[in-house]
Parts: C-alpha cells; sequence; structure tokens
C-alpha cells in the first residue's frame, strides 16, 4: 500500500473567515526537514498577509494512502512552529489575494498536473490597481523554489482518485503524488471561496 504524507497548516487571526488552512504534500520516503522548510516557506509569505495571522507548521503529519486518502497513521518529524504574519495594518480586502502554483512533470487524465497554494488575504500594497506587484511575486516566487530545493524532502501535488479516467486495465484510477519541480505566482489576484485547498 504505498503512502504520502499530508500537511494541514492551520490559519488563525481575526481577519480569517471560517476554517483556514493550507494543506501540503511530500513523498513518505523522503521527508526529512519538511515542517522545518515550510516554516522558511510561510516566514517568507507572513510580510505579505496582514497583522494578526498566525500560521501553525505542525511537526506531525497524516499519512494517507495515496489511492484513496485514506488516514493510515501519524508521522512526527519535528521542526513545526507558529509562523505570526509580518505584513500591514487594517489594508487588505477579505478573501482576496495571491496564488502559489505549482508545476510538476506529470500527466493524469490527460492533462498536466499543477497544484495551487493560496494566499490570502494579502495587504492592500502587495496587488496595486487589482495586479499582484512583480517584484514582490518573484520573492514569493524564490521562496517556493527555495522550498523545492531544500534538502532531505521531495513536495508533491496530490491528485486524487478520479472515477471517470480509468486506467490502461480499464479500472478506476487511484490518486497519484506528482513531484513538484517548479513555482510561479501569477500576476492576477485571486478571489478565494474556500481555504480548503
Amino acid at each position: 500500500m504505498p503512502t504520502i504524507l499530508r500537511m494541514r497548516v492551520a490559519w488563525t487571526g481575526s481577519q480569517v473567515v471560517g476554517p483556514g488552512v493550507s494543506t501540503l504534500y511530500c513523498s513518505s520516503s523522503a521527508s526529512a526537514g519538511w515542517p522545518a522548510a515550510t516554516v522558511t516557506l510561510f516566514n517568507a509569505i507572513a510580510p505579505v498577509v496582514p497583522v494578526g495571522i498566525t500560521f501553525d507548521v505542525p511537526s506531525t503529519v497524516d499519512e494517507i494512502d495515496v489511492a484513496d486518502a485514506t488516514l493510515v497513521g501519524a508521522v512526527t518529524l519535528g521542526g513545526g512552529a507558529a509562523v505570526a504574519s509580518a505584513g500591514g495594518v487594517g489594508d487588505y480586502k477579505p478573501g482576496v489575494g495571491l496564488r502559489i502554483r505549482w508545476g510538476t512533470s506529470s500527466v493524469v487524465g490527460g492533462r498536466r498536473v499543477t497544484g495551487t497554494t493560496f494566499v490570502c488575504p494579502v495587504v492592500g500594497s502587495w496587488i496595486p490597481n487589482g495586479v499582484v506587484d512583480a517584484g514582490k511575486r518573484t520573492s514569493i516566487a524564490a521562496a517556493g523554489a527555495a522550498y523545492i530545493a531544500a534538502a532531505g524532502f521531495m513536495p508533491l501535488v496530490y491528485s486524487p482518485r478520479v472515477f471517470n479516467a480509468p486506467d490502461p486495465n480499464g479500472r478506476n484510477r487511484g490518486g497519484v503524488g506528482s513531484e513538484i519541480t517548479s513555482c510561479t505566482v501569477p500576476a492576477g489576484m485571486t478571489w478565494l471561496r474556500s481555504r480548503r485547498t
């Protein structure tokens, strides 16, 4: 039974509406240093969001069956921490922000596998005139690239089980974990309807 690891980084603070969470995945066979690298990533994100938000990066993560996301157990890796936001005060619009797009070289069900981490809300100066500031996009993309390149773990995009994409044997395809190879931050701002990413 192949497994992968799932981390849920909780967002808390008065600016967060509903249960805020960023979900990340990692290979179960290459996970050393993953929480510490995630803390570094969210420290880079901290100046983007309004003061008052905290990201809780856990040291213990879920182990799931890659085929159907069934919880198998928990794995304690260490290195997690709470990260406090460091952006502006009051200068934000709820649910409006940017997104980090994770690229892979995998194709599943006839489509290129990509993943997204939403960063909402963000301070208004990051999105002048409805476009994410170019220099600030570059800084977040660089933090994403450093996360991918960090030693000891393999970050993944998880494609859950799809019932309308049969495998070559005619059965319904199970889930797939695809290695992340690139990171970009699109220029367009994002409207977030759900934090369950």
